[in-house]
């Protein structure tokens, strides 16, 4: 008998078309073929949510595209859209394809490679050992007998990554199970199946709002002549929440290396490729993904090991492509604009939605027709610049003042209150008199007109007290009573109201948007429509609260044209869109969209699909854009940037006040409408009202936004106590309540301190309970153990397993003996947690409309013990939020600060 060789010493196989080399000095270098999928898919049906995709012109060119990028070498891409899911959807599916086909091309990547004697493998549903190679033959032990695969079949070998420890009896009968991927690609592509490889080495990494991943990943299906798939059995994904928390889509079942891996965050996508040399090609959904975290999109761009990067973004989120075009880094563009679109596609062709079953599909050629058709105007209103040019002058007096050497706190405070009313006048479309109502009945939260001129008439005095010159004294005033002015101005008749009115009688029986810089102006317009006994179906939202999943006839537009999250100037999903305007508001508005053209121009320049032309860039005629309105908007950015500047220096001042106290990182300061703020943590979850679900959710701190509505509690005593937990105590005073519920949060709260108590005694770090875990199968990072510890409102893992491993790793006797109590005991008060909030929404939300809350017998109880509960919530709107990395006192994390 020959020696059987455990090691591929030296082995040269011809397996088909492939010639696959293993040595002493590594692997051969090998250069698989650049593919080329757009006629094999044609073999190949795709399906989502059950609707088939039938790909047109326009998607085969979107196909193409993607396919030459990610079969460059080294490419950096920009790929502007116009809105729509089937570019992502074509993103994953031909990534998936083409990264598939690479790693079972390339020889290097058989399998033979990559195992050693003794190693597991799976062969047609079977767990064998591999022990080596003797005379063409891989030598397989199975539970009850050794078989030799001839190695031209090496192909149906597969590595074994699950958890078994035994291997399986040499199947008698041929099993039904087989790679069905390899099966396929083979088929479709003309590949035999004989000469591919078996490891995935090589995968692609996709960064996108988690939402939109599982809604696209979970549903799309692949089918053939004979059968139909689901994507990720043909093709191993999974989701990371972060480098250690991995999540395997379904069907995934052998624990392949998945050949798509996506998350949602940049920083994430950062640590993954750093730790994962062999992910090839990156594509980046939106720019939101990455607008606040340029450096680690810059780390990612530099880094050697990844190929390509496809950067998707939609006309309406341009706005970091300036960085990109101006950077370091070459990027190809490939822009959708008109001129692309029409020197393309032959679009009346396209454009037909008969025969178009999916949703996905009708909606891609909708967006296309209204980015062709739509319009963009103004609907100007005449005030005489009674109104308008106060706001200017005003607006140029507070940069003066700004710019003065006078420092002081009063002097900041006077500046942001009165740039705050301002901004207030300038925007709203009703007479005052309704916000200020609202606010009076504690309908919304906002800055109040009059109580805010009373505190400015008092910062006015102190200011004015200190020995300033005239020329500072009468900048004071004059700010002062021009805020008085506008307001007597507005408070009764609202010179917006006319126009604003007229044009909602003319849409309301349209498909049709009102779009508003924040929730109150929505409330104090639905106010105003209650005072004065109008009947109207109007559809109003918060520009923050905006979403594309409808279109519309009309968006009317007030005091929003140039948002981070909305422009008007390149939406695409509404046919005509207006502006409702000051005349100071008109020119700052055509000088957005000047910006605009030009912004679009310098995309032209380098747009892959046209042939670029110098044209001039046209501008609505009867408005001159003249040095003096550059000069406006020049003075607008700098106050803004002056109000920011405020904001930050206020921040850094209350941090180095405090001295030789304890201290805890904060990575966000949020500032809210009313002049609070909030220093937040990595791991606290704020609540936030959900209106149209009518319930408190929580979320993370990186994913809060202008506009969000949070609750806190309304305690003197203790600000930064959560809210629910709050409830829960003053619950716990009545007797009913507390002899049901007092052993059962007992048991809920007692694993914490159990595991707090054995960290203490052992001086091991939550870094040791998570490997302890691991071992447990029970998967947990030390951050997330952290969170454990730190939270109260975490109440408790999911999983009963994981509170009999913590009960094992401590040796804690009365956990041993009551894990699965403990367990039981968090899952009822998480169900209670559950109900308190969304009674606590639903008391907030009804209280703010004037509809008493729902009021089954539960809730009864609860009212009658607890009181009204919004009365205990204090609701804050986000006005703006920062990044903000720093040691901050502890007593000051996580609750709201007055300032």
């Amino acid at each position: 008998m020959k020696k059987i060789i455990k090691k591929q010493s030296f082995v040269r196989e011809k397996l088909g078309k492939l010639t696959l080399l293993m040595g002493e000095g590594g692997l051969v270098s090998f250069q698989v073929e650049k593919i080329v999928i757009k006629e094999y898919l044609k073999k190949l049906k795709f399906s989502i949510k059950n609707e088939q995709l039938t790909f047109g012109e326009y998607d085969k060119f979107n196909i193409n595209i993607l396919n030459d990028i990610i079969n460059q070498e080294k490419s950096r891409n920009v790929f502007i859209h116009l809105g729509g899911n089937v570019l992502f959807i074509l993103s994953i599916i031909v990534s998936a394809i083409v990264q598939y086909l690479k790693n079972m091309r390339d020889p290097n990547n058989h399998l033979l490679n990559f195992i050693s004697e003794g190693d597991v493998i799976e062969i047609e549903g079977a767990r064998a050992k591999f022990v080596g190679i003797e005379d063409d033959k891989i030598i397989l032990q199975y539970s009850d007998l050794t078989s030799r695969l001839p190695l031209k079949f090496s192909y149906k070998l597969r590595k074994y990554n699950g958890n078994a420890k035994t291997l399986s009896k040499y199947p008698v009968k041929k099993s039904t199970r087989r790679n069905v991927t390899k099966n396929i690609i083979s088929e479709i592509f003309d590949i035999d199946i004989t000469t591919m490889s078996s490891i995935i080495k090589y995968s692609t990494l996709i960064v996108a709002p988690k939402n939109i991943i599982y809604e696209m990943v979970k549903n799309i299906r692949v089918s053939d002549d004979e059968n139909s798939y689901e994507f990720t059995s043909l093709f191993p994904c999974a989701y990371y929440g972060s480098v250690e928390r991995m999540d395997n889509f379904r069907g995934n079942a052998i624990n392949s290396e998945p050949i798509l891996k996506f998350t949602s965050k940049i920083s994430t996508a950062r640590d993954i490729i750093q730790v994962n040399k062999d992910i090839k090609n990156l594509i980046i959904l939106g720019e939101d993904i990455y607008k606040n975290n340029l450096s680690d999109l810059e780390w990612i761009l530099k880094r050697k090991s990844v190929d390509n990067v496809i950067i998707i973004l939609d006309w309406s989120n341009v706005s970091s492509i300036q960085y990109m075009l101006g950077g370091e880094e070459k990027y190809n563009v490939f822009a959708w604009s008109e001129e692309a679109l029409l020197s393309n596609i032959n679009l009346s062709n396209y454009l037909d939605i008969r025969n178009t079953t999916s949703a996905y599909i009708i909606e891609q050629k909708k967006v296309i027709n209204y980015f062709l058709n739509r319009n963009v105007d103004l609907l100007r209103v005449d005030d005489d610049e009674k109104i308008s040019g106060t706001i200017r002058d005003i607006r140029k007096t507070l940069n003066e003042l700004a710019k003065t050497n006078a420092d002081s706190d009063d002097k900041n405070q006077f500046i942001k209150i009165s740039y705050g009313l301002l901004s207030i006048f300038e925007k709203l479309p009703v007479p005052l008199k309704y916000l200020e109502k609202a606010i009076d009945e504690k309908k919304l939260v906002a800055l109040h007109p009059r109580r805010a001129l009373a505190e400015l008439r008092i910062l006015a005095g102190r200011l004015l007290e200190y020995t300033w010159t005239s020329n500072y004294k009468s900048k004071v005033d004059f700010i002062l009573s021009k805020l008085e002015y506008i307001r007597e101005q507005i408070q009764d008749f609202n010179p917006k109201w006319a126009e604003f009115i007229k044009e909602i009688r003319a849409i309301q029986y349209k498909s049709h948007l009102v779009l508003v810089p924040k929730a109150y102006y929505a409330e104090a317009i639905y106010v105003c429509f209650r005072e004065k006994g109008l009947q109207h179906n109007i559809k109003i939202l918060p520009v923050s609260k905006y979403t594309k999943d409808a279109f519309y006839d009309e968006i009317l537009l007030v005091g929003v044209y140039d948002d981070k999250k909305f422009n008007a100037f390149n939406n695409c999903y509404a046919m005509n869109e207006k502006y409702l305007a000051y005349p100071i508001e008109a020119k700052h508005f055509l000088w957005a969209r000047k910006m605009n053209d030009k912004l679009i121009k310098e995309i032209e320049k380098v747009n892959s699909l046209v042939k670029y032309e110098e044209t001039a860039v046209t501008y609505e005629p009867d408005i001159v854009l003249d040095k003096e309105t550059e000069n406006e908007v020049n003075e607008l950015v700098e106050l803004e940037s002056i109000i920011d500047s405020i904001i930050r220096s206020e921040t850094i001042y209350e941090f180095e006040q405090e001295r030789n106290v304890s201290r805890i990182k904060c990575i966000r300061c949020a500032v809210f409408e009313t002049g609070e703020r909030a220093y937040f943590t990595r791991y606290f979850k704020p609540n936030v009202i959900d209106r149209d679900s009518e319930n408190i959710i929580e979320k993370n701190v990186e994913d809060l936004k202008p506009g969000d509505e949070l609750v806190f509690v309304r305690n003197e005593h203790d600000m930064e106590k959560d809210i629910i937990l709050d409830i829960i105590d003053r619950l716990m005073m009545n007797r009913d309540f507390k002899d049901k519920y007092d052993n059962i949060l007992y048991l809920s709260r007692i694993w914490k301190e159990k595991l707090r108590d054995y960290l203490e005694s052992t001086g091991f770090n939550e870094e040791y309970i998570s490997r302890q875990l691991a071992a447990y199968n029970c998967s947990r990072d030390a951050a997330t153990i952290a969170t454990w510890i730190r939270s109260n409102k975490i109440i408790g893992p999911l999983e009963k397993n994981v509170y009999k491993a913590l009960a094992s790793i401590t040796n804690d006797s009365f956990m041993i003996k009551n894990w699965v109590k403990i367990h039981e005991a968090c899952s009822i008060i998480r169900k209670l947690h559950t109900r308190l909030k969304k009674y606590l929404a639903s008391s907030i939300i009804k209280s703010v409309v004037g509809v008493n809350a729902e009021d089954n017998s539960e809730f009864r109880i609860i009212r009658e013990i607890v009181g009204e509960l919004s009365e205990l919530a204090q609701i804050v709107q986000v006005e703006s939020i920062f990044e903000l990395e720093k040691e901050i006192p502890a007593y000051m994390a996580n609750k709201l600060i007055e300032m």
